[in-house]
């Protein structure tokens, strides 16, 4: 089974590589996942948790292996309990990066990306009555990943970390798809 599912894999992805020039456009959806410490303080006292994120994405291909790429996501809502009270968060935004990969024997290509996200997030805190939070910011994002070419189409699967300030980690793997012309 695994074999004839990698020929398949094989004669499917001998569509090049994406070409200097070419524009796509496609979307993700995965897990995303918040950690930080409630009180920006070194205690204990740490929310995390977990939700579905997605994101619209778009690019331009500058090399072989070389592309710029914007997105828009929602990481969701993330819940936890912080001593008994319920504390949740939204985080979105857009991000612009660079991508740069490697072939890897003509099945797919290995990536790593590097960039910029503006992001918002809405926090809310309840102990009795809601006490609600918001904060805005630009700060550095990362990732990794591998895409398999189906012809004009991709296939992706990719772990991104936003770094955002007073978070220990905001993260989302995505399975996405995309459309190359």
């Amino acid at each position: 089974m695994f074999a004839a599912m990698f020929c398949c894999a094989v004669v499917l992805s001998s569509a090049p590589a994406t070409r200097a020039g070419e524009f796509f456009v496609g979307g993700s959806i995965g897990q995303s996942s918040v950690e930080t410490n409630v009180l920006d303080i070194d205690t204990s006292i740490d929310f995390s948790g977990e939700d579905t994120g997605y994101k619209l994405f778009g690019g331009y291909a500058l090399g072989r292996h070389l592309t710029f790429e914007v997105a828009v996501f929602d990481l969701g809502t993330v819940s936890d309990s912080v001593f008994g009270f319920d504390v949740s968060s939204e985080v979105y935004g857009a991000d612009a990066a660079m991508t740069a990969g490697v072939n890897l024997f003509k099945v797919a290509n290995a990536y790593i990306k590097g960039g910029f996200a503006w992001w918002d997030v809405k926090a809310q805190f309840d102990s009795g009555g809601p006490m609600r939070f918001r904060d805005t910011g630009t700060d550095v994002m990362w990732g990794v990943g591998v895409r398999f070419n189906v012809g004009p189409i991709f296939i992706r699967g990719e772990y991104e970390v936003f770094e955002l300030e007073n978070a220990d980690e905001v993260s989302l793997a995505s399975i996405g798809v995309a459309y190359r012309f």
